[in-house]
């Protein structure tokens, strides 16, 4: 029995928003081997300024930065998206990578907002 070699490119894209379960999907894509593009990642990379870019183009219907900044990522290894502001993009990732899988995490909107409320009180 061989093991299976560890995924490569974008096999999934996280669309769920944080509070939502994405540490608990975190935790399991890391268990299946993925390598996960989220919110630390875009500050480890330096791709803010980037993301707010491709935000823009694609509002005017180009896809440039956002493909600019997937082959990246996928030259880095990466394999998963989870979280703010990657999960914004889902739709037009879904679109660069039909093969890759949609996780929506989604929660009781009021648990969430509890939950959302406390974490940036803290903050």
């Amino acid at each position: 029995r061989e093991a299976q070699a560890p995924p490569r490119g974008l096999q999934v894209i996280g669309g769920g928003f944080a509070r939502t379960g994405t540490k608990s999907t975190e935790a399991a894509l890391l268990r299946l081997g993925h390598k996960i593009y989220d919110t630390r990642s875009i500050l480890e990379c330096q791709h803010a300024d980037r993301w707010v870019k491709a935000a823009q183009e694609l509002r005017d219907g180009k896809d440039t930065e956002v493909r600019a900044l997937l082959e990246e990522m996928e030259q880095r290894g990466y394999t998963a998206t989870l979280d703010f502001p990657v999960n914004l993009f889902a739709k037009a990732l879904a679109e660069l990578r039909p093969e890759a899988k949609v996780l929506f995490t989604t929660r009781n909107l009021d648990n969430w907002y509890r939950s959302w409320r406390d974490v940036n009180e803290v903050l």
